[in-house]
């Protein structure tokens, strides 16, 4: 009877060491695989923030062509109506 207690307990001992190997093993590839995640998770990151940062100077750059653009057709507007007014000007000079 003792014998057939000390070789329950080896079984158990065995049992339960093997859980642990497979314990351990498992958690280092739930360890490696976090570790992947994480090294995604910043390259995603890094990409949006890049993105945001090209994004922003696009925006400050049309921003810019715009501005000029609108004194631009203040200028062509100011321009071609004084040079409207000098024709319409002649053109009453001239009948009278």
């Amino acid at each position: 009877m003792l014998m057939q207690h000390d070789t329950e307990l080896s079984d158990h001992e065995r049992r339960i060491n093997d859980l642990s190997d497979k314990m351990t093993d498992t958690l280092n590839r739930v360890d490696e695989s976090n570790k992947y995640l994480r090294e995604q998770n910043n390259r995603i990151l890094e990409a949006v923030i890049r993105g945001n940062e090209k994004s922003d100077t696009h925006k400050a750059e049309l921003e810019t062509i715009n501005r000029q653009n609108i004194w631009k057709v203040l200028l062509i507007t100011i321009s071609s109506s004084s040079l409207l007014y000098l024709i319409i000007q002649q053109i009453f000079h001239s009948i009278h």
